[in-house]
């Protein structure tokens, strides 16, 4: 029965996994149609798109103060049977995501005003990044009510959904970059400005496919209904205790990229222009160690609400060795192949070398990542989520930092040095998160347990077996 338990667990977690990588990888794949183009537009292009995203990212660091509580909460509500609380949680956090997004678009607009001017750029990359600015602030209006629906999906078995609307808004974004920045016929089109509009209206599409697919109600959870417009501080202080310490880790991961960014373009318009196509490239693949981390996750959340942590114990570790496995077949092809992928984005061979020689080092940190995101499930889909950010600052502020210092101290300060220093990382973060969750800091009462404390008249319904 052990057994049997465990491999349900695998199962679960990769095939949820495998449908949330499809996701996200798609979603991702907005950076590289964009970049694809964008590099087009000549020097200077890249490097305002790779300082827009590094801001985006970080102010979407805000995202997770809800985000990330709602994976245990949705998990382990649906784990628990009880589908009307369930549609209840999923509201009260989309409702949460909506005054959020527009406190990020305020925020990215203060970054645009102060922050931006600072980099030390050329003319044609800083008109670059003022004119992206100026529009793509609106995707943050809408990708955090899409990610919570797309989670939402997700815990109610509804992930082939979520993938759908991701790559039917994909595609339009594939049809919109080229006719929005370069024109057809007659009209000359936007330029890079044409780019940010694709990214909006892409998203505008997926959000509204994710939302017909929970208003039709075909999972069980009504989420959409009068009665579930309440006020409820219990379920908010949650989501933020929850929350808080993984905004906190994507507020290092996202801060230490800015830092990178910042530090690439120092080097010169080849290298952060090389940079910020092997970013792309890296967070396209990167999707795939997000959606396995997620995979194990939601899985957790549901069995920890069915009172099956025992499986998740002896499960988890053996997932992460298959799915770091299964993920560093796909990393091969940077080790392998770095210069040829950069070159499919621009022919200047300086921007190809500086590109390359970042995938190579890239393809092993980010197999070490994923080791550490897994074992990071545990405790993201316990709902105990201190553990992650202690690791994430031991690895950024106790490791790299001091690395980069040093480097930079000792005139060693270099692109290869930085890659390496980024490498280094990765691998204490996977021994880190690997020595917590054996530690066991993430067993606890399940949290859609405790959340029922605000609804006591309406019991927990236990699946059936």
């Amino acid at each position: 029965m052990p057994d049997d338990r465990d491999h349900g667990f695998r199962r679960s977690a990769a095939r949820i996994g495998a449908f949330a990588s499809l996701s996200y990888a798609v979603d991702y794949s907005f950076q590289l149609v964009d970049i694809f183009w964008v590099a087009r537009l000549g020097a200077g292009a890249p490097t305002a798109i790779a300082i827009a995203s590094s801001a985006l990212f970080l102010v979407l660091a805000l995202n997770e103060v809800v985000g990330a509580g709602t994976v245990p909460l949705f998990a382990q509500a649906a784990g628990s049977g009880d589908r009307e609380r369930t549609g209840h949680v999923i509201l009260q956090a989309l409702l949460l995501k909506l005054v959020l997004g527009a406190v990020m678009a305020l925020a990215f607009g203060a970054f645009m005003l102060w922050a931006a001017p600072l980099y030390d750029i050329g003319a044609a990359a800083r008109g670059h990044l003022a004119a992206y600015g100026k529009v793509i602030w609106l995707s943050l209006l809408l990708v955090p009510a899409c990610s919570t629906m797309m989670t939402a999906l997700r815990s109610l078995g509804g992930e082939a959904d979520a993938a759908r609307a991701s790559v039917l808004a994909l595609l339009l974004n594939m049809a919109l970059n080229p006719v929005l920045i370069f024109g057809v016929g007659s009209w000359p089109g936007l330029g890079i400005v044409g780019a940010a509009w694709a990214t909006v209206l892409a998203q505008a599409a997926a959000t509204v496919l994710a939302a017909r697919s929970l208003a039709r109600n075909r999972f069980g959870a009504r989420v959409f209904s009068a009665a579930n417009l309440e006020w409820c501080p219990h379920l908010y202080g949650a989501i933020a205790v929850i929350g808080l310490p993984l905004s906190g880790v994507m507020a290092l991961y996202n801060l230490e990229q800015a830092a990178v960014t910042a530090i690439a373009a120092s080097f010169g318009t080849a290298v952060s222009d090389g940079f910020g196509i092997g970013a792309r490239i890296c967070g396209f693949l990167f999707m795939a160690v997000f959606g396995i981390a997620v995979g194990a996750s939601v899985t957790v959340g549901l069995h920890l609400g069915a009172g099956r942590a025992d499986v998740v114990r002896r499960a988890l570790p053996r997932f992460a060795g298959a799915g770091t496995a299964a993920f560093g077949a796909v990393a091969l092809p940077l080790a392998l192949l770095g210069d040829e992928l950069v070159r499919l984005f621009t022919q200047n061979a300086a921007t190809v070398a500086a590109g390359g020689t970042y995938l190579r080092f890239m393809a092993a940190a980010l197999c070490l990542l994923c080791a550490h995101h897994v074992f990071n499930a545990a405790f993201e889909g316990a709902g105990r989520n201190m553990p992650v950010l202690l690791a994430s600052a031991a690895m950024h502020l106790g490791v790299e930092l001091p690395a980069v210092l040093a480097l930079a101290f000792l005139d060693a300060l270099n692109p290869e040095t930085l890659w390496a220093a980024m490498t280094v990382t990765a691998a204490v973060g996977a021994l880190l998160s690997a020595l917590l969750f054996r530690h066991g800091g993430w067993l606890a009462e399940p949290l859609s347990t405790e959340s029922q404390k605000e609804r006591p008249d309406k019991p927990l319904a236990r699946p059936s077996r």
